[in-house]
Order: structure tokens, then C-alpha cells, then sequence
């Protein structure tokens, strides 16, 4: 994955944007024993997206793909 910048991430038009289920990835993270840090870096994206996402912005589902496929698990167990 090739790591994307902060404002390329953040959907503005709002038309696609989804949600992490903050608690679920918070959940995964404990369980695989990851900071947030490392799994940005497995996901390709920066910490501070992944901190924005995390702390409730939107984001576009091919971010929640990379975050899910970091993870380990389908992106449908990580939305909202």
C-alpha cells in the first residue's frame, strides 16, 4: 500500500463516507496486541488518519478496506 496524505483521505463531498465502529477496532487492536501507530503503518496510512478516523471523521470504504485487511477481518465488521 502506498501510504496516503492526510486530506486525500477525508471524504469532503460526503457522498461515500463511512464510519469506523471505534470500539471494535480499539477491540482488534487489544486482541493482536497493536498500537495505533503500527496499524496504520499496516494499513498504509498515516497515524494522523488513522487518529482523525479513530476520533470520528468519515472516511472513504477503500480506507476502511486498508484498515480491515490490516486487521484481519471483513470491512463490514468495522463500520457503523
Amino acid at each position: 500500500f502506498t501510504k496516503i496524505k492526510y486530506g486525500d483521505i477525508i471524504s469532503k463531498d460526503g457522498g461515500e463516507d463511512m464510519k469506523l465502529n471505534t470500539i471494535k477496532v480499539r477491540l482488534l487492536m487489544a486482541e493482536q496486541l497493536i498500537k495505533q501507530k503500527e496499524l496504520a503503518d499496516k494499513a498504509g496510512v498515516s497515524r494522523q488518519t488513522l487518529s482523525a478516523i479513530m476520533n470520528g471523521r468519515s472516511c472513504r470504504p477503500e480506507i476502511i478496506g486498508k484498515i480491515s485487511l490490516a486487521l484481519g477481518v471483513k470491512p463490514e465488521e468495522i463500520i457503523e
